[in-house]
């Protein structure tokens, strides 16, 4: 109001702008600014490129000490892949490493390695690289015998003034490893390792003197080796790390750490050195379960624990000292254990409880290590185990333990099934302790190991799954020192039971070491035994039987073990063998199974065996000896010995009752199958009451000179002699008298039939057969006032091969015949005028008694008269076919 008191008028105002106008304006503004930002640094790459180029890679130059292999076309300024950072891109990089005197060194290889700096240093010209990031690589890196390493290739510049007049310089703050290969080796301190890793990331002021350096790490471990022994092997890996740096000092403020589903926390420091890496750091377990530990198991086994869950909490912790790069110098020590911790096997869900024990791992420096378990304690149902475990010395071990418990194994079976196990019931007792110098295997000495203790077994048996069964109905093992001792121990494999009693002689140091030698001496009582159940047995229900494989030894008998059993078995089988009341004593040595005067009823008569098994060659069984055989049934031997792997005569062939005495030697192939070159045999054979039926040399000649008796012949007693070598049976002149023949036959055969048989039929026997073929002639033959002691023959000679036989005259035969008669008759003239007239005094032949009267030999026979045409055939000419 005015001072007249008046109100004054309201004064116009101009109309305001939109706030959106405002707005979209400043929106503008912004991105306009934005945009002429990008575009910007993207000019100048463009403009500076090749600037850029030469200043970073002159920059790197300087400081490089290896060779860099990389097609100048494969360097790239970017912005765009790498924004709000610029970088200088190199692609398909190969980085060779230090040590000049190795060839194809390689450091590094990488698909790409990106140098990244600040968009803004593009204005100034003035490049600082905080960044590296390199993907897809494989990184090598090795240091030798003397200390040197392939991976010092990077020279700092001292100068600083020169620092600050150059357009690049190095102020890195992270360095990044994408999907890379790494190994490490130190020949030095005898140290390998390898790995993959998706990422690795190391963040930190690299140039300061003191900074934070953090580490994360996602990869997978292959393996951690230090003097030939891996100490870890095939474990995922995750680490975050942090560690303050001063100089070559790594203080360790934080550090987590997952090896596979097993974590720990980890504090210390680590120090760089050139010659060494002293460092002194402690571990502690992180919620560690059961499983996890298991995890540690190597790869092979772990299909084995892959249906086992595990409940309880395992503690560890660890402390390590000393030089990392050398593991004889280090100091280590850790505890852990675990206390009412339960392990089921998912597939049955049977589970074994309250398991529990402490362990304690020490190596002081320069001394070996002790690994301790003690208290170990595990139930399972009414089962128990128990014990202590130490192992010393790693690279030479010494075990020493004790292990008491009481189990089913029908309960344990459903807890560990085994590969090779059907099924397994039966209760052992045992209560063992032992002293094991586990380097008694490499160590030529012995005697520096030692166990005591019992195991009783009851109602025991393993069904295999090759159907086979192990029996142990009762018995007990002694352990004593390095020998182990039985005493009534009962054993059922397949068929076959045995009582055994002995001792096993220096038997820990075999187990621990094969080559050296076992001496067992054992009581063997048996009411049956089936050889094939311990000699190539065959798989139930079977019908073939798998065959050896060329160079191995079916018997497996060791040229180390020496054995003495002492037999007693009522019944023994082996194939179609069978044998019983069998004593005496059989010897194992030098690879050879010997036997003397084994005795035995077998083919309802006795024998006495004795002999070598040789099986020291790895291809085959060599057999030699000599056996009595005192009234043995021939069919029955020939038919349960197979024919002796031949087909000359047979069993069919045979009966009669044996007695004879047999030199034999020959060789089998690991599959039984018999090498007929290697048989030889030499045997004075007496047959009584015998038969030949259908023997093929007499049946052949039945057909041909119309004696049917042949084909049928039975004998009071035969006597021979036969030999068989060269796969051929030799047979000595051997004669078959009974009332309706009589015949000599000698001569051989081959085991592919072909013949060589000489036979002298007594003539009367034929003609007697025969009345009527040829009245003239059998009148003529019939006379026997000439021949009164009827010895008037038919030589015939067989020849061919049995299913071919080629039936002749034997004139040599009859030569021969000839010539001895003479030579009788010469002799009886002689000695009728030494009789008469007192001539031919000093003739020795006549001093022999002879009270013989020969009669004059004036026949002549010939089956093959020539008719008048025919040409004279020499005297010594072959003989025709009948």
């Amino acid at each position: 109001m005015d001072p007249q008191g008046q109100i004054p008028a309201e004064i116009p105002q101009k109309p305001r702008k939109s706030w959106l106008r405002r707005l979209l304006k400043a929106l503008f503004w912004i991105l306009g600014v934005a945009l002429l930002l990008v575009l910007i640094p993207i000019i100048l790459v463009f403009v500076y490129e090749k600037e850029i180029k030469n200043a970073i890679i002159t920059e790197i130059n300087t400081h490089l000490k290896a060779k860099v292999y990389i097609d100048p076309e494969n360097i790239d300024l970017t912005i765009i892949s790498t924004f709000p950072k610029a970088g200088l891109v190199f692609k398909d990089v190969t980085v060779m490493g230090a040590l000049e005197e190795q060839k194809n060194d390689t450091l590094l290889h990488a698909r790409s390695i990106y140098l990244l700096f600040n968009a803004r240093d593009l204005w100034n010209k003035k490049y600082e690289i905080q960044e590296i990031e390199v993907r897809e690589s494989r990184i090598s890196l090795q240091t030798d015998k003397n200390g040197f390493n392939n991976y010092d290739i990077w020279e700092e510049t001292t100068d600083s003034l020169a620092k600050n007049e150059k357009s690049t310089s190095f102020k890195l703050s992270r360095v990044h490893f994408d999907d890379f290969n790494l190994s490490y080796k130190n020949s030095q301190s005898k140290i390998k390792t390898a790995g993959t890793f998706k990422e690795v990331t190391f963040s930190g002021n690299f140039t300061d003197k003191e900074y934070l350096l953090e580490v994360q790490a996602d990869g997978f471990l292959q393996y951690i080796k230090t003097n030939k022994r891996t100490l870890i092997k095939n474990k995922k890996l995750v680490a975050e790390i942090a560690a303050q740096v001063k100089d070559i000092t790594y203080t360790i403020t934080r550090a987590e750490i997952g090896l596979n589903k097993l974590f720990f926390t980890a504090d210390g420091w680590v120090s760089t050195k050139e010659t060494e890496t002293p460092a002194e750091i402690n571990f502690k377990g992180k919620n560690i379960d059961i499983q996890s530990i298991l995890s540690w198991l190597p790869e092979e086994q772990h299909d084995k624990i892959k249906d086992y869950e595990s409940e309880g909490i395992f503690y560890s912790d660890l402390s390590l000292k000393g030089n990392l790069g050398d593991y004889n110098s280090l100091d280590i020590n850790s505890k852990f254990g675990t206390t009412k911790a339960a392990l089921t096997y998912v597939p049955t869900k049977t589970t074994l409880t309250d398991v529990s024990f402490t362990g304690t791992f020490v190596k002081e420096k320069f001394s070996p290590e002790k690994l301790e378990l003690k208290d170990i304690k595990a139930h399972q149902g009414l089962n128990f185990v128990a014990g202590e475990f130490t192992l010393s010395n790693f690279a030479s071990p010494y075990l020493k333990f004790n292990a008491q418990g009481n189990y089913n194994l029908t309960d344990f079976f459903a807890l560990v099934p085994l590969d090779t196990l059907k099924s397994a019931k039966g209760l052992v007792d045992f209560n063992v302790e032992g002293n094991i110098n586990l380097n008694d295997a490499r160590a030529k000495q012995i005697g520096t190991s030692s166990m005591k203790g019992k195991i009783d077994l009851k109602e025991v048996e393993l069904v295999f799954k090759n159907e086979h069964t192990l029996q142990v109905p009762g018995g007990q093992v002694i352990v004593e020192n390095e020998n182990l001792e039985t005493k009534n121990l009962v054993v059922i494999h397949g068929k076959s039971s045995l009582e055994v009693s002995g001792k096993a002689t220096n038997f820990l140091n075999y187990i621990l070491k094969p080559d050296q030698p076992l001496v067992v001496d054992l009581d063997v009582k048996s009411p049956f035994i089936d050889v094939d159940d311990f000699v190539l047995p065959e798989p139930a229900g079977s019908k073939t039987k798998e065959p050896v494989a060329k160079g191995e030894n079916a018997f497996n008998l060791q040229d180390n073990i020496t054995a003495s059993l002492k037999l007693d078995v009522k019944d023994v089988v082996f194939r179609t063998f069978k044998a019983k009341d069998l004593q005496g004593s059989l010897e194992i040595r030098n690879q050879k199974l010997m036997t003397k005067n084994l005795s035995f009823e077998a083919f309802n008569g006795d024998i006495t065996l004795t002999g070598v098994a040789d099986v020291s060659k790895s291809d085959r069984l060599d057999i030699k000896g000599s056996t009595n055989l005192v009234d043995v049934n021939m069919r029955q031997m020939f038919t349960q010995l197979n024919n002796f792997g031949q087909s000359a005569i047979e069993a069919q062939n045979l009966n009669g009752k044996a007695t004879t005495q047999v030199d034999f030697s020959a060789s089998w192939d690991n599959n039984l199958n018999c090498d007929l070159k290697s048989i030889k045999a030499s045997t004075d054979l007496t047959i009584n009451n015998g038969e030949l039926v259908d023997y093929k040399i007499l049946e052949v000649l039945a057909e041909y000179v119309d004696l049917k008796e042949l084909k049928h012949v039975k004998f009071s007693t035969l006597q021979t002699h036969v030999e068989i070598e060269d796969e051929k049976v030799y047979i000595s002149k051997t004669s078959v008298k009974n009332s309706a023949l009589d015949l000599e036959i000698s001569g051989w055969q081959t085991f592919d039939y072909a013949i060589d048989y000489h036979v002298k039929l007594r003539l009367s026997d034929w003609l007697a057969k025969r009345p009527g073929k040829n009245k003239q002639l059998d009148e003529e033959l019939m006379e026997s006032e000439n021949d009164p002691d009827n010895k008037r023959c038919v030589f015939l000679k067989m020849t061919g091969t049995l299913d071919k036989p080629i039936i002749s005259y034997d004139r040599k035969a009859m030569k021969q015949k000839i010539r001895e008669d003479i030579k009788e008759e010469k002799t009886n003239l002689k000695k009728i005028l030494n009789d008469e007239f007192g001539w031919f005094k000093k003739d020795s032949t006549l001093n022999k008694k002879n009270d013989d009267k020969k009669s004059d030999q004036k026949f002549k026979i010939d089956f093959n008269q020539p008719k008048k045409d025919d040409k004279k055939k020499p005297e010594d000419e072959d003989d025709g076919d009948f």
